[in-house]
C-alpha cells in the first residue's frame, strides 16, 4: 500500500493480481483507444490523474462529449496535477474550523501558500493517458482501513453535499 496509496495506475494493477475487489477500472496510453471506449461505454464515468489526494484530480464525466474533450486534452496539453491555492476553501474552512486551530491556520498560512505555488512548479502536468473508472451510484461514505503492525485504524468519510466524492470531505 505504501508504494501504490498515491500512484492510481499501480492501485489498479496491484488490486488486479491480488484480486481486490474494485470499480472496474480502464488505462488508456492511446488516444484513439481511449475514444473509442468512450463510443460505447455507459456515463457517468470518473477520471483520474495518477496523483492526488483529498479528491484533488478526480472528475464525474457526466457524457462522450465531456470525455471526449477530457481526452483531447490528456493527450495534447496534459492536466495540473496539482491543487488551485484556493481551490475548495469551504471544505478546508469546515476541516480547520473543527479543530478549532485558527492561530495555528494563520501562522502557517505563508508556508502552506509557498509551498502549493512551489507544487505547481515541480510536479510535471500529467499527459498522455486517460485512466477512466466505473462510476458507482448511491454512495454516502467510502472506509478506510489502515493497518500498522498488529493493529488497524477505521474510519468513515462521508460523501460531501451535492458531490460524489467522500476523500477530502473533512466529514468522518
Amino acid at each position: 500500500d505504501y508504494y501504490t496509496f498515491d500512484e492510481k495506475i499501480s492501485q489498479k494493477y496491484v488490486f488486479e493480481i491480488l484480486s481486490i475487489k474494485a470499480p472496474a477500472t480502464h488505462i488508456f496510453y492511446d488516444r484513439d483507444a481511449a475514444k473509442k471506449y468512450v463510443s460505447g461505454c455507459s456515463f457517468p464515468i470518473v477520471a483520474k490523474l495518477n496523483k492526488g489526494a483529498g479528491a484533488i484530480n478526480v472528475k464525474l464525466i457526466k457524457n462522450r462529449s465531456d470525455a471526449v474533450n477530457y481526452i483531447a486534452t490528456a493527450f495534447s496539453t496534459g492536466f495540473d496535477a496539482t491543487s488551485a491555492v484556493f481551490k475548495d476553501v469551504s471544505t478546508k474552512f469546515k476541516i480547520h474550523n473543527k479543530s478549532r486551530d485558527w492561530k495555528g491556520v494563520i501562522k502557517r498560512a505563508p508556508a502552506t501558500i509557498f509551498n502549493m505555488i512551489r507544487q505547481k512548479f515541480d510536479v510535471q502536468k500529467e499527459k498522455g493517458f486517460v485512466l477512466f473508472q466505473e462510476f458507482v451510484d448511491g454512495n454516502s461514505c467510502d472506509i478506510r482501513v489502515t493497518v500498522i503492525g498488529d493493529k488497524a485504524f477505521i474510519f468513515k468519510r462521508m460523501v460531501r453535499e451535492n458531490d460524489f466524492r467522500a476523500s477530502g470531505s473533512g466529514n468522518i
